[in-house]
């Protein structure tokens, strides 16, 4: 029997629900409905601007028809995790062509590789608003950046190198900070979409953006929460190569000051605490602990990281509002300021310094010695300078 529904999906970005039930995950039920075809939003059609805000929505809609409405995606599936290109001892591979320098450790973690790699940094844009929230696919991330928005809310930047999820998400816009942002990793960004001006400032940097239909799977949660990027897929085709930069510094050994929790209150909305344990660093959000679905059809569980890097930085305005009047934030990643790095139940204090776009951060502690973050998986918070971050 084909079935057929209609979904209406405002594009651009929505104004942030204080209904507690949208604050509920849906993965508690399973409840995921994709199309047997690729039911998406054409995001970049027409030179659209998608507004590049979670403020509120740019008032353009669109409406997508599904056919053949199923309780599991055709592609998700039947597809599995995807491994980056490898290179052969000789250093030469195959497919898919490239003439990228060869690595042997994971630029996100600092770990050795099973075999030398020539893959590309693939990042996600992922939303964390209540009706995001219990994400898909980011504990594989070897590295996420958060960064606040307009609203009070944050979004996640999750970057993923050798092996790499199916799906991830609920997949969200682009920000102004991104080019200064991710441009070290030389990465594909899966993304939605975002203001015609940022998505060229980010594609000036060498990055590749990929907006198209093909990347996205439809899921059901709330509009614009509703979109599943696909990176596996775009992990297949990507050929530029691992960062020509360490993003950052990786090394053995880390001394610093106990520690067993950390507060950062980054809004009024949006309340972040960290506590160790057996399993390194686990986070909890406005007083619940966070979780995160490995699969589009699995239920969350804790989301915890190896190191925390919290970056104090300025913020100012991007120059333009969204289209409820809010201010939409960007902050300054390339210069330096404050630095806390959590590993292992001790805190190391310092300065990060950034000289230029295509640097990496140098961490330097407050004693003067370069501070090299352990192996592992790496959380990054960017934090506005005026938030008082804090730990016992």
């Amino acid at each position: 029997m084909t079935a057929t529904r209609e979904w209406n999906v405002t594009l651009g970005d929505q104004d942030p629900t204080s209904d507690p039930a949208s604050e509920r995950s849906m993965f508690a039920d399973k409840r995921i409905v994709i199309g047997g075809g690729v039911l998406l939003v054409a995001v970049i059609a027409l030179g659209l601007s998608l507004g590049g805000n979670s403020g509120s929505g740019d008032g353009v809609t669109t409406t997508t028809t599904a056919q053949n409405v199923q309780t599991t995606s055709s592609i998700l599936g039947a597809a599995t995790p995807t491994t980056a290109a490898r290179a052969d001892s000789s250093g030469s591979i195959s497919t898919p062509p490239t003439t990228a320098t060869p690595v042997s450790v994971n630029p996100l973690t600092g770990e050795g590789l099973d075999s030398v790699n020539t893959g590309q940094v693939i990042a996600v844009k992922i939303d964390n608003a209540p009706a995001a929230q219990g994400q898909i696919g980011m504990r594989e991330a070897g590295m996420v950046f958060e960064v606040p928005v307009e609203g009070g809310l944050t979004r996640f930047t999750a970057l993923f190198f050798d092996t790499v999820p199916v799906g991830v998400g609920p997949a969200r816009s682009i920000r102004p900070v991104d080019g200064d942002l991710l441009a070290p990793f030389n990465p594909v960004i899966v993304t939605t979409g975002g203001r015609p001006w940022v998505v060229r400032e980010v594609e000036a940097t060498g990055a590749i953006v990929l907006t198209g239909d093909e990347y996205f799977e439809e899921i059901l949660r709330q509009p614009p929460s509703n979109l599943l990027a696909l990176a596996a897929r775009a992990n297949a085709g990507a050929t530029g190569g691992p960062p020509g930069t360490e993003p950052f510094r990786f090394g053995d050994g880390f001394d610093g000051a106990p520690v067993s929790s950390i507060n950062i209150p980054l809004s009024g909305v949006m309340d972040v605490t960290w506590t160790t344990g057996g399993d390194g660093w686990k986070r909890s959000q406005n007083g619940s602990v966070f979780q995160v679905a490995d699969l589009f059809d699995s239920d969350p569980t804790d989301y915890s990281v190896d190191t925390v890097v919290v970056m104090m930085v300025a913020e100012r305005s991007a120059g333009y509002q969204d289209t409820a009047g809010a201010v939409v934030p960007t902050f300054d990643v390339i210069g330096f300021g404050k630095v806390m790095v959590f590993n292992d139940g001790k805190v190391v204090e310092g300065e990060w310094r950034r000289g230029s776009q295509k640097d990496g951060w140098i961490l330097i502690s407050d004693t003067g010695e370069e501070i090299l973050l352990p192996k592992g998986r790496v959380f990054v918070e960017i934090v506005p300078r005026y938030v008082d971050v804090t730990f016992n």
